[in-house]
């Protein structure tokens, strides 16, 4: 079963990178309505399409990563469709997306470690699960299930404090900017000042 939904589900990991990497650009620019539409589109569109092509197709599993795959496809062409659009503040445009090596490797450097944090994981997941079903059976791996379902609330937790945190972070950075600059403005008058005639202060 899992070899069937994973060859599917791979073809359309396109659109899968496509939703958790550009959703964020529309939550950042406080279109917080438009990024959870997003979610609620894809999930509402995959809740139905399951049952039509699991049971009315009859495609078992391989309609449920048929479904799974079309509602991130409609999820993404929603976050493109929005990110060409009027209302957005950030637009995508082609002449954007030449990849500059003064953008590009810092962006690269930026990520790199969350990406081998995380590819470790997954290895060590597939590991664990393999050497689990080999010599532990089912009863195995089902535990090893429970105990991952235990430790995803408390990781999602943490994650949601350092989103947080992160976002404070630059709330105030950029207040503090904005308050330079105020300060610096507030100085070039006050030299204009000086420096004007007499009578015409």
């Amino acid at each position: 079963y899992a070899v069937a939904y994973g060859r599917i589900y791979i073809i359309g990991s396109v659109f899968v990178l496509i939703v958790m990497g550009m959703n964020p650009f529309i939550t950042t620019q406080g279109f917080a309505k438009i990024s959870m539409l997003t979610t609620v589109i894809g999930a509402v569109i995959n809740i139905v399409l399951d049952p039509i092509l699991m049971f009315g197709f009859k495609l078992g599993v391989r309609g449920a990563a048929i479904a799974t795959v079309l509602s991130q496809a409609v999820s993404a062409l929603w976050i493109l469709r929005f990110l060409t659009g009027r209302q957005t503040i950030l637009k995508l445009r082609p002449s954007n997306m030449r990849l500059i090596p003064g953008v590009i490797l810092p962006c690269l450097g930026l990520g790199i470690s969350s990406f081998v944090m995380i590819s470790t994981e997954s290895i060590l997941s597939v590991s664990f699960t393999s050497s689990l079903a080999r010599y532990g059976g089912d009863v195995a791996v089902g535990a090893m299930t429970v105990l991952t379902s235990i430790k995803n609330p408390i990781e999602v937790k943490e994650e949601i404090v350092r989103l947080v945190e992160e976002a404070r972070k630059k709330h105030n950075i950029r207040a503090s900017e904005m308050l330079m600059g105020q300060d610096d403005q507030d100085c070039n008058c006050d030299h204009d000042l000086d420096g004007a005639p007499d009578g015409q202060e």
